[in-house]
């Protein structure tokens, strides 16, 4: 990403706002299970975020990203609000629901992959989501689980959301697609804000 000309900015789920001046979002894997109490505490970051994603900023998640999208996490009989934009509860299950290698083919346009080219990555979860119908994937699983079994990535206006992991380098373009898409956000929201008398930043150079 930083040598598509991004620079990147940390930000803490569970104490941080979002900052001002931001193009796009990449959250990563992991397990919010552990931590979504802190998590959801933080109501000011969810909120947002989702409006963030409402606004077509860029927001790529991966797995445990996908969860912290998610209207919530149910955990041990309680459930802990997340983010929302994705309209379905996460359930954690004393089992792996998707563990290995994946395989899948992009069947939707979106801002990170050209249809019809072929992801490979991996994935490792617990969680599974509580409810699909409705949801709009991108990809269409050939090898693992993804979300149900045979597709993977949800498409939201600019967000994208799997539970498979990928690794940078391995897929072509994705950095320049990402930072391409930040930009073109970074520019309608300097027009928008000249439009309404007001200044902009932006860490996308």
């Amino acid at each position: 990403l930083e040598s598509e000309g991004a620079e990147i900015v940390f930000i803490d789920s569970m104490k941080d706002v979002l900052p001002h001046d931001i193009d796009g979002l990449y959250i990563g894997g992991g397990f919010p299970e552990l931590y979504c109490d802190a998590i959801s505490r933080n109501k000011l970051l969810l909120k947002q975020l989702e409006q963030a994603i409402e606004n077509f900023m860029p927001v790529y998640s991966e797995c445990g990203g996908l969860m912290y999208l998610s209207k919530g996490i149910k955990k041990a009989g309680r459930i802990f609000e997340m983010v929302g934009i994705i309209p379905s509860l996460v359930e954690i299950k004393s089992k792996p629901q998707g563990h290995g290698y994946v395989v899948a083919e992009v069947i939707k346009e979106n801002p990170f992959f050209k249809k019809q080219t072929v992801i490979k990555g991996h994935e490792f979860h617990y969680s599974t989501l509580t409810d699909t119908k409705g949801l709009n994937f991108a990809l269409k699983v050939k090898r693992g689980y993804g979300i149900d079994g045979k597709f993977d990535g949800i498409v939201y206006k600019n967000m994208f959301a799997s539970y498979m992991h990928i690794h940078a380098l391995s897929v072509l373009g994705w950095a320049k697609n990402f930072v391409k898409a930040a930009k073109e956000y970074k520019n309608r929201c300097f027009y928008t804000d000249v439009f309404q008398k007001k200044g902009v930043y932006s860490h996308v150079r």
